[in-house]
């Protein structure tokens, strides 16, 4: 099978096409990820101050008790953690970022 110019062209539209449809998969995947901390996050710390840090007297004198409840360090350790994920994302988001404006 001899091939023509119009079917190379045609093979390499068609590997283009599949290679950016992983690159957005891939692209995805990781927003997804990103997304799920945010999420954990931003619920996580809105529990902890609705249960754990009552706004009041009552709230202040028994905080103590309170924050050492297993819900409550729960909450608290996946707020910390999820601190630190966000941080590293964006970290490597800067590190990729640099490294490809270095190239250019």
């Amino acid at each position: 099978m001899v091939l023509t110019r119009s079917m190379i062209g045609n093979i390499n539209t068609q590997l283009t096409e599949c290679v950016n449809l992983n690159l957005l998969k891939n692209i995805w995947d990781i927003i997804k990820i990103y997304l799920f901390w945010i999420v954990i996050h931003f619920v996580c710390s809105n529990l902890y101050c609705y249960l754990c840090t009552n706004l009041s007297i009552t709230g202040f004198l028994i905080s103590p008790f309170i924050v050492m409840s297993p819900h409550c360090k729960a909450l608290m350790w996946l707020t910390s953690n999820s601190i630190t994920n966000i941080n590293n994302m964006w970290l490597v988001l800067g590190t990729w970022f640099i490294t490809k404006m270095k190239k250019e």
